[in-house]
Parts: C-alpha cells; sequence; structure tokens
C-alpha cells in the first residue's frame, strides 16, 4: 500500500502542479448559492443513492 500510495501522490502532484501529501488537507467543501446548481447537485447525490442501493441489494 505503501508503493501504491506514494506513486498515486508522485502522479497527482506532477499532474495537477501539486506539492505534498495527496491526503493531507480535510475535505474542501464550497456553498452552493444558485438554485440551477443546487438542483444538479442533488440529482446527483439522488443517483448515486439509488446506485448504491441497488449495489447492496446485488450482494
Amino acid at each position: 500500500m505503501k508503493c501504491l500510495f506514494e506513486r498515486y501522490a508522485t502522479y497527482m502532484n506532477h499532474k495537477y502542479l501539486y506539492r505534498g501529501h495527496v491526503f493531507e488537507s480535510r475535505y474542501k467543501s464550497c456553498l452552493v448559492t444558485k438554485d440551477d446548481y443546487f438542483l444538479q447537485t442533488s440529482r446527483y447525490d439522488m443517483y448515486m443513492t439509488e446506485e448504491q442501493i441497488r449495489e447492496i441489494k446485488k450482494m
């Protein structure tokens, strides 16, 4: 796992010009201020939830 994370960190740092550890900071969120964007993100969340439920039922 250590090797995998090191390679992934190197890839991400090179591709996106990041520095340091890939998972070093907290999760970042942003405030949704436009109604249409809120609806779009809500649909995405509902779709993902339904998809996850289907996957769980398959198990």
